[in-house]
């Protein structure tokens, strides 16, 4: 079992370095989390939402089902029979206390609503935060890969130049090293 484990410290500490080596990536797959952490959430709302109406069918039956119990309750004291109009309030009680159990899930179910809502409101933002970043970096490569003439002269006096090949070796080593983790996995 420590074998496993340090070989999995290893894999995401390699995982980590990758990562922020290369920005642009682990944002894209921070904003692919995101997303899904959205699309679970709208789900999770409409599922709410729907088991919300249906809680809601079920207290209108109960209510009608209280006023049928509640007349024969009067019309058994009326006619004089008390037996049976005691067995219709405690028909009318038992009604009334399944009511009082679905009111509270309704709530609750109301409030889970809300908060899923706000937290979807907050993925949204992050989400934003997420691609505007995306963008300035994809901004700032691409102003780094387009040098006016007179800053390659000076870059390359440097020798910190940047070209197409520079381009190609660095994606080629991002390919390498993927594939390494994945042949390590």
């Amino acid at each position: 079992m420590n074998f496993f484990e340090d070989f999995t410290k290893f894999l995401e500490s390699r995982l980590d370095e990758f990562l922020q080596s290369n920005p642009q990536l682990n944002l894209t797959i921070i904003a692919q989390e995101l997303k899904q952490e959205k699309l679970d959430n709208q789900k999770l709302i409409l599922k709410n939402e729907s088991d919300l109406k249906n809680i809601e069918n079920k207290i209108f039956t109960i209510g009608k089902d209280i006023q049928v119990w509640h007349n024969r309750i009067e019309k058994a004291q009326q006619a004089g029979r008390l037996d049976l109009a005691q067995e219709a309030e405690n028909r009318e009680k038992s009604l009334l206390a399944e009511g009082a159990l679905l009111w509270r899930k309704m709530e609750e179910i109301k409030e889970e609503i809300t908060i899923k809502k706000e937290l979807l409101a907050s993925i949204h933002i992050k989400e934003k935060e997420i691609n505007q970043k995306i963008e300035d970096l994809k901004k700032s490569e691409y102003n780094q890969n387009n040098y006016s003439p007179n800053e390659q002269v000076r870059s390359s006096n440097n020798t910190n130049y940047y070209d197409d090949l520079e381009d190609k070796f660095k994606q080629w080593e991002i390919e390498l090293e993927l594939e390494k983790m994945k042949n390590n996995l």
